[in-house]
């Protein structure tokens, strides 16, 4: 969020402007009528200086008021530099730390992405290794996308640009319809895979974050456009064509976007979430039954156009 000192500053350097010119104006008005009401003549005595101090004790007091306000917005105007200086140093100090995350934490253990590490899944390696290697081929970009410069979530911490936030929505609203029709037992949860597997992908690419096989992944499915999941969807590269293989990847790819979003304390209720997706994915192999396990080891292409065969075959996810 915004930081409401700023915002108060700001308003506040803008009002002085305004307040100036009035106080000129009246020191202006209130002399004019000083010498138009009153034919004014040199008196040295003390009863002629206590005369003029009463005739001028108006327009002294907006010129007292003018130095003060002037005097005011100095102060405020070297409060904003220094508030200015604070952020782009803060914003420095981020990118610093940002740079050593992304080299020291390149490989990462999977319990680390855990909410509860000691939870009876984690005893045993994930995707057969303990950790696995996540790489930011550009940093600095994937830091300018993964925070506001401008928000200030705290006196430490920047909030997630609003694009990043935007599209975190859309990945679990799409999780949640992928996980709603695969309960159902409807066939179009197929459908609904493809559009989650689509905006992880997007959003991992915005991110710039990836492990070394990723960019090696070139299984692409054509996904034709046929009555029961319309309209025409494209799929994204992975490693195999069937979706038990498609899931792993994804998995992979959603922890890639946790690590990411580990970095900062605004992403790390959006990475737990993250964590949660998937490890959820790799529910629709564990909690299938036989059927739909046979059906999950055909490459997509083929039961993307036999989508009857997941038919009232309900997972949950």
């Amino acid at each position: 969020m915004k930081s409401a000192y700023t915002e108060k500053t700001r308003r506040l350097a803008l009002a002085f402007p305004v307040l100036q010119l009035a106080l000129i104006l009246i020191l202006f008005i209130s002399i004019l009528v000083v010498f138009a009401g009153e034919e004014l003549s040199f008196d040295p005595t003390a009863k002629g200086l206590k005369h003029a101090l009463d005739l001028f004790a108006f327009p002294v007091s907006c010129v007292a008021g003018l130095l003060a306000v002037t005097t005011l917005q100095v102060a405020v105007d070297q409060l904003s530099e220094s508030g200015r200086q604070s952020a782009t140093a803060a914003w420095s100090s981020v990118q610093s730390n940002f740079l050593t995350y992304a080299k020291g934490h390149a490989e990462v253990p999977l319990s680390a992405f855990s909410v509860n590490p000691f939870a009876a899944r984690f005893r045993e390696p994930v995707f057969g290794v303990g950790e696995f290697t996540v790489e930011y081929p550009a940093p600095t970009l994937t830091l300018r996308r993964l925070l506001d410069s401008s928000s200030r979530f705290d006196a430490f911490d920047f909030g997630l640009s609003k694009e990043l936030e935007t599209q975190l929505i859309r990945l679990n609203d799409a999780f949640g319809t992928l996980a709603e029709l695969a309960l159902q037992g409807n066939a179009k949860w197929l459908a609904a895979f493809v559009d989650f597997a689509t905006i992880v992908r997007q959003l991992r690419l915005f991110l710039i974050v990836q492990t070394c096989r990723m960019p090696t992944w070139t299984c692409r499915p054509v996904l034709e456009e046929i009555a029961d999941l319309e309209p025409k969807r494209v799929c994204p590269a992975y490693s195999a064509y069937n979706i038990s293989g498609i899931a792993s990847d994804i998995r992979a790819e959603l922890l890639c976007l946790a690590s990411a979003l580990l970095f900062s304390k605004p992403g790390h209720e959006h990475a737990e979430r993250v964590v949660g997706f998937a490890f959820r994915i790799g529910l629709l192999w564990a909690n299938s039954n036989e059927r739909l396990k046979s059906a999950l080891e055909m490459d997509l292409h083929t039961l993307w156009n036999n989508s009857h065969i997941v038919e009232a075959s309900p997972v949950e996810l």
